[in-house]
């Protein structure tokens, strides 16, 4: 659970009297999430947002039955910096009250559980969204009206290096990367704990496409892709190209199996030996936690 307590500001200033002052939301990409190196959101991606004002330091988690709910599904979007402010005007319900948020992105492509959960329903990678969820967290009244919004990504990212132990002066180039028996949909709750339910037939997925020549060293095979989290095992293809200098071997493929275990919000990363003999083999994953 995200957790972000704010200081309590104009102390001196009576309790429970209606407060004019508008709430803004401090919105980041949270930095336990690997799944980028870039904590900001996206200025051009307006968020939801639900949110509880509960008496004094009452929780949500022990109080969640004296709360009243303040905003329902509100729609906030960029207003300069990190700031996002309520389209509707949100203010403050009264002095000295606790807020508890929940939030998703973008706009319109989740929905909120009535258990505090933050649900996307039927998600396809062919969408192209990036899904981002903010679960509950007190957040105490402040002089500033702010309140800030962790974000934590549901899908996981994962890349692909790749290295040959040819013979010297052998050179490969890797043409293209196909992961096979893949998943590329489902539904995703962010409790009891942040999970996936994948659905659909498996399909085949193409990560790389170039040209990267493997001469020494390792390689890495374009940028990393955004994938649902998922177990078992997948197929990974290579076709490459391969070059000793006097003939040429045009589009061979490399097959091997993958086991995996992907969660939400991690950052994987396989490497892809070719054998001396023309064989492929994945090791096991790095996992950046």
């Amino acid at each position: 659970m995200v957790a972000a307590l704010l200081s309590c500001g104009s102390c001196s200033r009576r309790l429970n009297e209606p407060d004019a002052r508008s709430i803004v939301f401090d919105v980041a990409v949270a930095a336990n999430t690997r799944a980028s190196s870039d904590l900001s959101h996206p200025e051009d991606v307006d968020i939801a947002v639900r949110g509880y004002s509960l008496p004094g330091e009452a929780s949500w988690a022990t109080d969640r039955d004296d709360a009243v709910l303040e905003m329902e599904g509100v729609r906030a979007v960029h207003a300069g910096g990190s700031i996002w402010k309520p389209e509707n005007g949100q203010t403050w319900p009264e002095r000295g009250r606790t807020m508890t948020v929940f939030a998703y992105s973008p706009y319109g492509r989740g929905e909120f559980g009535e258990d505090g959960s933050v649900i996307f329903r039927n998600y396809s990678l062919s969408e192209g969204l990036d899904p981002l969820y903010c679960e509950a967290a007190d957040r105490h009244y402040n002089s500033l009206g702010r309140i800030n919004l962790p974000f934590s990504r549901a899908l996981c990212l994962v890349g692909f290096e790749a290295v040959s132990s040819l013979e010297l002066g052998t050179e490969l180039h890797v043409k293209k990367l196909t992961l096979t028996g893949i998943r590329c949909s489902g539904d995703f709750s962010s409790l009891p704990e942040p999970s996936w339910k994948v659905s659909g037939e498996p399909c085949a997925l193409v990560v790389y496409e170039g040209g990267a020549v493997l001469s020494e060293g390792r390689e890495t095979l374009g940028s990393e892709v955004y994938l649902i989290p998922q177990g078992g095992s997948i197929g990974v293809e290579l076709v490459v190209e391969l070059s000793d200098g006097t003939s040429l071997r045009q589009d061979l493929t490399l097959n091997a199996e993958a086991g995996i275990d992907w969660a939400p919000g991690k950052l994987y990363t396989y490497t892809l030996k070719i054998t001396h003999d023309l064989q492929l083999v994945v090791e096991k994953a790095s996992i950046h936690v």
